[in-house]
């Protein structure tokens, strides 16, 4: 991680851990979670990191992000896709039960991103 930045890093590592996590919840009440949805559980991890940014970290980001997607490392190219995943959640949910359609929407763009990305395609097993 010698040549990453702090918050590619940190986004790496949030997603790591969240993988870890489950990881401990299964070996503690035997309950295997898909692979699909722990990639899931991870990524929206990595969303909550990023609204928890300072407001100097989010500039940071915002930096980067402006250089281009194809010009970011891959860290940033997945936090700029799940931002775009959350800017579609956020139009599509105009009700009182904001929360629930949030996730409905997020969850499915981002279940979407994992079966169709190779990479997780063998990693989950899908092909």
């Amino acid at each position: 991680y010698v040549n990453s930045d702090d918050l590619s890093t940190a986004f790496l590592l949030s997603h790591e851990a969240m993988h870890a996590s489950n990881y401990l919840d299964q070996m503690s009440d035997g309950i295997k979670i898909a692979c699909v949805e722990d990639e899931v559980n991870a990524f929206t991890i990595q969303l909550f990191l990023s609204s928890s940014l300072t407001e100097e970290e989010m500039k940071t980001m915002n930096l980067k992000l402006r250089e281009g997607y194809g010009n970011i490392n891959n860290q940033l190219k997945i936090m700029w896709d799940l931002l775009t995943y959350r800017d579609y959640a956020r139009r599509m949910c105009n009700s009182l039960d904001y929360n629930d359609c949030f996730f409905k929407y997020f969850n499915k763009s981002v279940e979407d991103m994992v079966k169709s990305n190779p990479y997780y395609q063998k990693q989950c097993g899908l092909n």
